[in-house]
This record gives C-alpha cells, structure tokens and sequence, in this order.
C-alpha cells in the first residue's frame, strides 16, 4: 500500500529531473523592454483597465444626458446627423453596460479571494462566485446565497444591466405640438395710410366706390352677427399665429340718450324731442325715425374725435287694423342714440384656428378731426403717432388718412345719415334714404349694432385698400423630442454603483494584502487546498525540495503572486490529465502529469 501511495504521489508532484529538464528548459529569456513591461502590468496585473472601463460608463452616461439636455423639447428635425437618435443612444447604452460589466465581474471575481481569506468556508460557494462573475444567472443564484455584502452589490448591478438599454430608451419620447412652420405663409392686411377717394366734377370729394360698397354692406347686412368683412387672412396651414399689430380704421360709439327724451301735447298733435332739438311730431303722418348730422349731440361722453355726428331718435308704433278696415296705432317706446364716427388706430390681437380667423380690438387711438356746420371750415390732422410701449418696436407707428380721403368719407355721411321715416298710412312708409331704412329694417335695438358694422365694413376697406401685410407665424404640426429624466435613474444608480465598488475592492485587496487575481483560473490551480500539503508528509526528501521550488517566488505570498506571473508559469508547463487515487484534494478532481521533454 506504501508502495502504491508513493506511485500516487509520483503523479502529481514531477521527479527531480523533470524539473531540472523543465528549469533547463524555461531559463529566462532577454528581458522585456521596459515599456512592454508597463503594458503588462497595466493590462493584466493592475485594475488600469477595470478602472479605464468604468471612467468610460461615466462618460458613456454623461454624453447621453449632455445630449439629451441639449436637444430637449427641440424639434425632431433640429436631429440632422446620419444616425438616429436612439441609433446613437442605443450604442451608447451599449457602451454603458459593457464598460460597467467589466470591472463587476473582476470585482466579483476579487471577492471570492476576499471572502475565503476572512476565515475558512464551504468550498461550493467559489463556483457560485465563478458563476455570478459570468453573467445575470450566476450573478442572481449568488445574490440569494450570500447575506448582503459587496459582493452583492456586483450581483444587483449584472441584474440591472438587464433593463439599462430599455430605460435609456425610454427616457425620450416623440409627441406632437404645434410650431412655426418655416415653409408656411401667414399674412394679414393692415394699413398705415389711406387716401382713397372719387371725384364730383373736379373736385376730390366724393368718397371712394369701394368705401360706399362696405357702409351699405354694413347697413343692409341680413345677418349683423356674422357680417362678411371680406377680410380674409393668408395662412396656408390653417392655423397662424400674429404678433400685435395696429392699423388705421373707423371707429364708432354711441350712447343712449333715451333718458332725455320728452314729450309735450300741441294743439292738433304730440312732439316728443331731445334736449338738441331732434323732435318726432305725431301727426296724420307719423314721424317714426328722425336722424341728423346737422345738429349738435345731447351728451360729449366720446373717447374718440368725431369725423360725423349722428343724432338719431326712433319710436315703435304698432298698427291695428279692424274688421271695417279702420287702423289704429299703438305708439311704443321712443329711443335716442347719440353716436359718432371717428379715425382712429385699432391695435389688434388676431389668430387662425382650424382655419377660422378671429381678430379683437385690445386698444384704440384716435386722431384728432374738428368739424363745423359748413365742410369749408373743418380742420384735420392727418397722422397720429403710437408711442413704442404699445406695439412691437420694429412697427412704423405712424398712421393717417388724406384730407381727400376723409372729406369724401364726410361728405356722403351727412348727405345720407339725414332724414326721416314716416309712416304714412297702415302700409305705406316713406325715408329719405336707403339707409334709413336699413337703420328702421333691422330694429331699434339693433341700431348701435348696425352702426358698429358699418364702421367694422369701412375699417376692412381701408385695410383692404392699402396693400400692406403683417407677417404672422403659420402653424403646423411637429413632432419634438421630450426627455423623461427619471428613467435615467437607474443607469445612474449602476454606474455609480459600480465605480462606487471597484473602489472598495481594490481598497480592500490592497489592505488585506490579497494579490488581485480576479477571476483567473490558474490561480485556482495553483494555490490548490491547504489539506493538499499533507501529500507531501509521504513524499522523499528530494521531491518534497522540488515541489517547493517549484512553489518560490509564486505563492509564497498572497500579495506577491500575480496574474502575469501565473500565466508565465502556466506557459512554461506542460500538463496532461491523469488519473490517480487521491480523493481528498483539488488535484484528484483535476490531476495533471508533467512530461519531460
């Protein structure tokens, strides 16, 4: 049995002159350069590379976050380079997690060599180590096995690699907003000037054809709440936006002076009339709509400066006919307005939505026009100035109307807002104009309204006429790009957590003075077990030598083995499978002979 042990014995440890044939054969070669050497070192023994490999998730992780700030909330077509974006930050997730898996696994790997150093354990827990060093199933077997240490930490970040390129993808999402097409068309007409008139005889006095078109489109409009301005906008998308813009226009404004009316009985008939004289005599013929420009007004409660005065009284008379063909009139309320037109400067606030134009009035400036009883001796300034703070500072704030313009606009005025309906019998009404009728057609109630429509139908003339534009922003739909941060949270918390954990395991190999093996299989086969050296209580003198030089200047110390050094030895070896009888080391499971050359 000695005989058959010593045999045994003979196959794992090499004879004497194997080794010396083996010494022989390995003697040292020239030396390295010394640069080669640091390249060794760098690349194999170091954590250089561990540490390179996790300076490069950082930067990995900062240049998606730097490019995501960059082009957050910013057009998708801002996105001009021949890759997509979730092209570059799918590669660069990529990057992330293989440069983090890097120095985990030699982390992992370190500490297993920690974890058998603090004391003596159960030899199946390396193979969990081994396995937890190659990916998430090891990594997550070994998370269960061990109590929460710094190994564990490797383990949960392997895990986390799993789900780091999905959560790097979904923190940029693509919806859709509206913005300024830079290819569309939005304009609306304004005007700064208008000197649009027509002539009688030689003189420039007559108003323009296109004007006298617009007040009796305003006046005789069917539908007051929807009159048709002709005021149509170009936006080519169908839906614009426009900067504040101000235009010259025609205002009105008028005010009830129902209040003051009053009523005496004459001898054969009843006046009703109003402070200024305007009267309605209830006669055989009755007066039911007296109207003046001629005449002073009532009330001087105007923000603007008339160009015309319009002084208007209106009475609802209802007529009953009976059986044998006589007629009654029932004599209803008598209203009063005062209004006037006015030049003015309307500065605007406008949109198109789903190609419906909308425009409102948020403020109003007047130029100053005196008129008298006779159009010879009427004064008129013909421009206004704005001041800067009201408007856009690249606007010409300069607007105004010719004398001409306005002398035409005037003159049909008064010659057509003065006169009077009456109501000759049940079906028979007389009016001095076509207007006055329009006025009596559309009802006392509505009779401001109407006159707020004719100046709204001359102010889009005069806009109409002059041929200029404000540029507007034309609106189209686009999709964007929009970074959801929190989803990046977790690629920080792995990259944190793994540089947070190369350090802590160099830090504690070097205080422990454990050689940074990592995960190399040699030296596993190496070190062997400690129960291993009872081997060599059987072995001869010479062989026990042997076996110990062959051991010098590899293990003698934990901190001056390294993995060059081991993988020197292993190149200088060659090695064969055997079989033998031993069943209590590491050599029996994985038995090598050494042949001589």
């Amino acid at each position: 049995m000695a005989d058959a042990s010593r045999n045994d014995t003979q196959h794992l440890i090499p004879d004497v002159s194997s080794v010396e044939s083996h010494r022989i054969k390995t003697s040292p070669r020239p030396a390295f350069s010394r640069s080669l050497k640091i390249w060794t070192w760098l690349l194999t023994d170091s954590w250089a590379l561990e540490c390179f490999a996790s300076f490069v998730a950082i930067a990995a992780l900062t240049s998606i976050a730097t490019i995501l700030g960059l082009y957050h909330e910013h057009a998708l077509s801002d996105w001009k380079y021949f890759i997509t974006l979730n092209t570059l930050l799918s590669l660069l997730a990529t990057t992330l997690k293989g440069a983090v898996l890097l120095p985990v696994s030699s982390c992992i790997g370190q500490l297993k060599w920690i974890w058998y150093h603090q004391k003596q354990r159960k030899l199946n827990t390396i193979q969990a180590f081994d396995s937890a060093s190659r990916g998430p199933m090891g990594a997550a077997r070994l998370f269960f096995i061990l109590r929460p240490q710094l190994a564990s930490i490797g383990c949960l970040v392997t895990l986390i690699t799993l789900f780091s390129d999905a959560f790097v993808q979904q923190s940029v999402q693509y919806p859709s907003r509206q913005a300024n097409s830079t290819n569309g068309t939005a304009t609306v007409p304004i005007s700064q000037y208008y000197d649009q008139h027509g002539k009688i005889a030689s003189l420039d006095v007559a108003i323009d054809p296109s004007m006298l078109a617009a007040v009796y489109e305003g006046a005789f409009s069917a539908n007051l709440s929807k009159i048709s301005t002709s005021l149509s906008p170009q936006c080519s998308t169908g839906n614009c936006t426009f900067p504040a813009y101000a235009s010259l226009a025609m205002c009105s404004e008028c005010r009830d002076v129902s209040a003051l009316v009053k009523t005496t009985n004459q001898a054969t008939y009843n006046r009703t009339f109003l402070p200024n004289g305007l009267s309605l005599d209830l006669t055989d013929s009755l007066g039911i709509l007296n109207m003046s420009t001629d005449i002073a007004l009532n009330t001087n409660d105007f923000d603007g400066n008339p160009l015309v005065s319009l002084s208007m009284m209106y009475m609802d008379v209802n007529v009953d006919t009976d059986g044998d063909g006589y007629s009654s009139y029932n004599y209803g309320q008598t209203v009063a307005y005062d209004c006037i037109f006015s030049i003015c400067a309307e500065v605007f606030h406008a949109a198109v939505s789903d190609g419906i134009f909308t425009e409102s009035v948020t403020k109003t400036y007047y130029l100053s026009v005196q008129s008298s009883d006779t159009l010879d001796n009427w004064e008129f300034q013909s421009s206004l100035n704005i001041s800067q703070d009201q408007l856009p500072t690249e606007s010409n704030l300069t607007f105004a109307i010719s004398e001409a313009a306005a002398d035409g606009i005037l003159t049909w005025l008064n010659a057509n807002m003065n006169g009077t309906g009456l109501l000759e019998d049940e079906n028979t009404y007389t009016w001095s104009s076509d207007f006055l009728r329009a006025i009596f057609e559309n009802g006392a109630e509505r009779y401001t309204e109407v006159i707020a429509n004719i100046a709204t139908t001359m102010t889009t003339n005069i806009r109409l006429q002059s041929g200029q534009q404000v540029q507007g922003f034309a609106i189209s739909m686009e999709s964007f790009i929009r970074v959801r941060w929190l989803w990046l949270i977790l690629p920080l918390i792995m990259a944190v957590l793994t540089v947070a954990m190369l350090a802590l395991t160099m830090w504690q190999s070097h205080h422990l003075g454990i050689s940074s093996w990592r995960n190399s299989i040699l030296a596993v086969i190496k070190t062997g077990l400690q129960d291993d050296w009872a081997i060599f209580e059987n072995m001869g003198e010479a062989q026990h030598d042997h076996a110990n030089a062959l051991e010098k200047g590899i293990l003698e110390s934990k901190g001056e083995a390294t993995i060059s050094a081991l993988e020197k030895w292993a190149s200088e070896l060659d090695v064969r499978l055997g079989q033998g009888s031993h069943k209590s080391a590491l050599y029996e499971m994985m038995r090598v002979e050494y042949h001589r050359e």
